[in-house]
């Protein structure tokens, strides 16, 4: 898919003067789409997300398009419809109406239900961990002071790191290579140059909203370079990886069955650490949970597979387990 994105930039010259410059910045996009052909219908919907600028110094304006495109492929096809005629039908007249009222009455002596008792907690899961990563490439020429006959060393550092979300599932991080170019001249001297390169990243981070307090993490791994043939000009390779870490919305708490008490009653029990409500907030503790349970008067029992720390499996994190959530009792009616 190949566009063109119309650009009109307004800005003020130094002598206070406003000016108007339009701009078309073409651009190609390649969208893999499963199942897709050639002679199918194609329906495309692009948008521009948000548009970043930075105005570097009094020439030199920095843009950045992040465009949203939304590709849908359909086929036509011809469904066969059965056609018929239909006729209307009114009535002519009324041909009667009328009412009829009874009384009924008997007594029944209402079943007071045996009392069950069911002990549950209330688990507070909490807030879960929302994370993304992203690796860049930059490429970077810079033409040294005077010929070089080897590169004895390029040091790099990140600097002025600014990131913010600009969209939900979506943070921008932006800052700076400060490097350090060590060479040897052609005079056998060894001497260093000093070079600052911007850099942005966007990061996709499912879940990850404009209110979601998070952490950024930017680490160069590696500075590949390569010198001239005529020693003037070193071309340098730099990988950035990004990672972004934020704090997602805690899941909805839920309920557990901890015991079922009463004569015939069988349960299995798990040991679980998980945090549950109590009368003072929230805390962490070990307890059991009904995994099963039977015996006379149960007539449904409800379960759910959640997530459960539990104790002594070798492992520290929650895993899925299936638990009793609720015990339905029958009803027993009283005998006269």
């Amino acid at each position: 898919m190949q566009g063109i994105i119309h650009k009109q930039i307004f800005y003020i010259s130094t002598e206070n003067i406003e000016f108007h410059q339009a701009e078309d910045l073409h651009f190609s996009l390649f969208i893999d789409i499963p199942g897709a052909a050639p002679g199918l219908n194609v329906n495309v919907k692009p948008l521009i997300e948000t548009l970043l600028f930075n105005l570097e110094d009094e020439t030199t304006l920095r843009q950045k398009v992040i465009i949203l495109v939304n590709v849908v492929v359909t086929e036509s096809v011809h469904i066969p419809l059965v056609v018929g005629e239909f006729a209307l039908f009114k009535l002519e007249q009324v041909i009667g109406e009328g009412f009829r009222q009874i009384l009924v009455e008997r007594r029944e002596r209402v079943p007071v239900p045996v009392v069950r008792n069911v002990v549950v907690e209330v688990v507070v899961p909490p807030a879960g961990v929302v994370s993304g990563r992203q690796q860049i490439i930059v490429e970077n020429v810079v033409e040294l002071p005077q010929p070089a006959i080897k590169i004895k060393e390029v040091q790099g550092q990140i600097t002025d790191l600014r990131a913010r979300v600009i969209f939900n599932d979506s943070v921008i991080i932006e800052g700076f290579i400060n490097k350090q170019v060590s060479f040897v001249g052609d005079d056998d001297i060894v001497r260093s140059i000093t070079e600052r390169i911007p850099f942005s990243i966007l990061v996709n981070v499912p879940g990850i909203t404009a209110d979601t307090p998070f952490t950024v993490s930017v680490e160069l791994e590696n500075i590949s370079f390569t010198l001239s043939p005529d020693g003037r000009f070193l071309r340098q390779i730099i990988v950035i990886n990004a990672e972004v870490t934020g704090e997602g919305t805690a899941p909805t708490p839920f309920q557990v069955v901890t015991d079922v008490p009463g004569p015939g009653i069988v349960t299995k029990k798990v040991l679980v650490r998980a945090p549950i409500q109590t009368p003072t907030g929230v805390e962490v503790r070990e307890f059991f949970v009904v995994t099963d349970v039977s015996g006379p008067g149960i007539e449904r029992v409800e379960k759910a597979v959640v997530f459960l720390d539990v104790v002594d499996d070798g492992n520290p994190n929650p895993v899925p387990i299936e638990v009793v959530t609720d015990v339905i009792f029958t009803v027993t009616p009283l005998t006269n």
